[in-house]
């Protein structure tokens, strides 16, 4: 039909607009550096109105501090991150993921992931929880031990003569088979 100079050829306009899927922070993560994968489910911090949390696509964006790892990766049918921890490496990453909508649209979030070498010699009367500075102090002794469900033993190499460890604060509970010998 015409109207006027233009030809109706039937089209409409829609409403109805893509709107950007949402996402919430991911709880960090603390695990030892030799122990099992971590495996995240990603799809339970985002949200989509058009496509839902499990039409988006999920990608790594961002790792800042690659050498944690031996690899991270989301796998696609089950929308879940895994981080496979570098034997022997300790530290702190920040990785960000994005999920994508059918449009193109994003959101992205976050986890803190840390992880601690399996060392549960105490070398520092320092009350500190340093990671990566070659010390280990009571307090990272009891945390690290507290991530393992094996017996755990807690020795002190600390050079000759007394020592005192001053705490700065309550440790850590004890909720693992725990000795602390010295």
């Amino acid at each position: 039909r015409k109207i006027g100079p233009r030809i109706d050829i039937g089209a409409f306009e829609s409403g109805v607009l893509n709107i950007a899927p949402s996402a919430v922070e991911i709880p960090p993560v603390t695990a030892l550096d030799d122990g099992p994968d971590s495996v995240i489910n990603v799809r339970d911090s985002f949200e989509d109105g058009e496509d839902g949390a499990a039409g988006l696509v999920y990608t790594i964006v961002g790792n800042t501090n690659p050498a944690l790892f031996t690899s991270t990766v989301i796998d696609d049918p089950t929308d879940t991150l895994t981080l496979d921890f570098a034997e022997g490496a300790e530290g702190t990453a920040t990785i960000t993921i994005r999920g994508t909508d059918s449009g193109g649209l994003f959101a992205e979030t976050s986890v803190t992931v840390t992880a601690v070498l399996l060392s549960y010699v105490v070398n520092t009367t320092a009350d500190v929880s340093v990671l990566e500075d070659g010390l280990t102090s009571l307090r990272e002794a009891i945390t690290a031990a507290n991530m393992n469900v094996d017996d755990n033993t807690i020795t002190f190499d600390l050079g000759p003569g007394a020592h005192t460890i001053n705490l700065s604060g309550a440790l850590p509970a004890i909720r693992t088979s725990m000795t602390i010998q010295g």
